[in-house]
């Protein structure tokens, strides 16, 4: 069972600050600009009373992005994707972040979505029950983990690969994914920074 913990008052980080975290991790770090433009997406509350306009993405398109991503993370007992504002996170990802050539295999991917529950079950994936939605999903899955040859696929990734990592970062990135769903750390470890010392000896760490 997975427990809610609080940041301690005056330690929330923002989404801006956690995106500059992760890019300092990552072995091919990203501009700043990049990193800036990325991170203005409102995050936390509900999207029912949200007006925001999609920026790359169509009506339908973010309606899609907005489904499979509350199924990859759904609300249970800690919050899900889309009141995390995963959606909106994904669509300024798209018209902000990626390369125009990014952002078109993206949208050529996501039509795989409608296209798969069309020949599963002759629907597009938004008027398919729940199971079938999932059915779909898992279809997406395999087929972005292995080609014909059960080989990793290389190049440009598969809609399901690049719409998990997304979401996965639109959602630990936010102030709800980072705060609510993980124990909030702002400092592993401590640091003792004034320690016993003599001369001629080493100093003595306190823990």
């Amino acid at each position: 069972m997975k427990h809610k913990q609080e940041p301690p008052e005056g330690l929330c980080i923002s989404r801006r600050r956690a995106l500059q975290l992760l890019i300092l991790l990552t072995p091919m770090g990203l501009s700043a600009s990049r990193v800036a433009s990325a991170s203005q997406v409102p995050v936390g509350g509900s999207q029912k009373n949200a007006r925001y306009v999609p920026q790359a993405l169509s009506t339908h398109q973010y309606d899609l992005v907005t489904v499979v991503s509350e199924m990859m993370i759904p609300a249970t007992d800690t919050t899900g994707a889309t009141a995390a504002a995963v959606n909106q996170f994904i669509d300024t990802i798209l018209a902000r972040w990626n390369a125009p050539d990014e952002r078109t295999h993206f949208l050529a991917e996501l039509c795989k979505v409608d296209a798969t529950a069309k020949q599963a079950f002759d629907r597009p994936f938004l008027e398919l029950q729940a199971a079938e939605r999932a059915a779909v999903l898992t279809n997406l899955e395999a087929e972005s983990s292995t080609d014909a040859s059960g080989k990793l696929l290389v190049g440009r990734k598969p809609f399901f690969r690049m719409m998990k990592e997304y979401t996965l970062t639109g959602y630990y990135t936010s102030q709800i994914g980072g705060a609510g769903e993980l124990a909030w750390i702002p400092v592993p470890g401590s640091f003792g920074g004034c320690v016993p010392y003599g001369s001629g000896s080493r100093a003595t760490l306190p823990y």
